[in-house]
């Protein structure tokens, strides 16, 4: 994802299906390049569904990178076990999104009484892989493979044709959006790009009512109507 939450494809490749030769030989490939261009390889996060032969793929070549699971495909399994866990969707992703562990605690809480053998799912296959608050590695804030979806989308007509002529849609495409987004960042007069600018307007207004009480230069208690918390600027912390 770039800057302004956009697609940003770095590679494409056509296998056979899901076999682990084949996502192996891409995701080596992938490293090669990434290298070649100075990429910090352990500071990559990839996220996807639990396929077995993507994740076989990425604990071969990318040993080192946080490995996530996509917070969307993991529901979808919990339903198709358990058709009560839609009535308590809204909790699922209160817990996924959650920063501090007051407030995953409390939704995960609430599973555990109602849906108990959805969140003993859930902890089998790792809370770090999915929850913000327990990820122990950096997740940039993204939860979904909803941009490799988009991709999937794209081409849901082009996969008919020929490979070479599929190959050529794609890159044509990938074309296009560079040259149109390098337009629009070259005509930004703002610091930050407009969905940073969004997103910060956002945060600003959902903090008008919060008051802030300074305890040293960079550690804070930060009070809202409802909870409040201690916020170090330093090491970027929440408690």
């Amino acid at each position: 994802m770039d800057a302004n939450n956009g697609i940003l494809p770095l590679a494409y490749g056509i296998g056979a299906g899901e076999i682990i030769d084949h996502w192996t030989s891409f995701f080596g490939n992938l490293r090669d390049s990434l290298q070649s261009s100075g990429c910090y390889i352990v500071n990559l996060t990839i996220i996807s569904d639990r396929a077995r032969a993507v994740a076989t793929g990425i604990s071969i070549v990318f040993s080192e990178v946080f490995h996530a699971l996509c917070a969307r495909h993991l529901l979808r399994n919990l339903k198709s076990v358990s058709k009560r866990v839609k009535s308590y969707e809204w909790h699922y992703w209160k817990m996924c999104k959650a920063y501090r562990k007051s407030d995953f605690d409390h939704h995960y809480g609430v599973l555990s009484r109602r849906i108990s053998d959805s969140t003993r799912r859930l902890t089998t296959v790792g809370l770090n892989r999915w929850s913000r608050h327990h990820a122990d590695r950096v997740r940039y804030a993204y939860l979904t493979t909803n941009s490799a979806k988009s991709m999937n989308a794209l081409l849901v007509h082009a996969r008919k044709l020929p490979v070479t002529m599929l190959l050529e849609f794609f890159r044509a495409s990938v074309q296009q959006w560079f040259w149109e987004h390098r337009n629009a960042a070259d005509g930004l007069t703002t610091p930050v790009t407009p969905y940073a600018e969004r997103k910060l307007g956002k945060r600003n207004r959902k903090s008008l009512t919060w008051s802030v009480k300074p305890i040293s230069q960079v550690k804070f208690e930060v009070i809202n109507m409802k909870k409040g918390g201690k916020v170090n600027l330093r090491d970027k912390v929440k408690v």
